[in-house]
């Protein structure tokens, strides 16, 4: 019998500042309202190869207007920050406006799959 992995793990403003514990292969998907440049993902470690690959991603760019989007694979044991912040058409501008920025932060933690060892995802082959 092979170990499955967990459903995917679902995070939104609410959570920001927390700490979220996925798994290889389990997907992260993290939503923020309007005004979100798209959240992203970095390496504590600056390991060249990240824990978290990403997928997909809304309103990465520009002064958003919808809610902010992006979906995470976890590829590898190790850890990761995910972060976002506001934006808005008036810091553009010259001059630009006074109004706070709101930050959003999730650390993650990724570990191997109970059961698996600790490797990570195989790398797709070449095409």
């Amino acid at each position: 019998m092979s170990a499955s992995v967990p459903d995917d793990v679902v995070v939104g403003y609410a959570e920001r500042g927390q700490v979220v514990t996925l798994h290889v292969g389990q997907r992260l998907v993290v939503t923020l309202g309007d005004g979100w440049v798209a959240p992203s993902a970095h390496s504590v470690a600056r390991d060249p190869e990240p824990p978290l690959q990403s997928l997909s991603t809304v309103r990465a760019v520009g002064y958003p207007t919808g809610p902010a989007v992006s979906r995470f694979i976890a590829v590898r044991p190790g850890a990761a920050l995910v972060s976002a912040h506001t934006d808005a058409a008036c810091l553009h501008g010259a001059p630009p406006c006074a109004i706070a920025q709101q930050v959003f932060d999730l650390s993650v933690q990724v570990t191997p799959v109970p059961g698996t060892g600790s490797g990570p995802l195989p790398k797709p082959a070449a095409t």
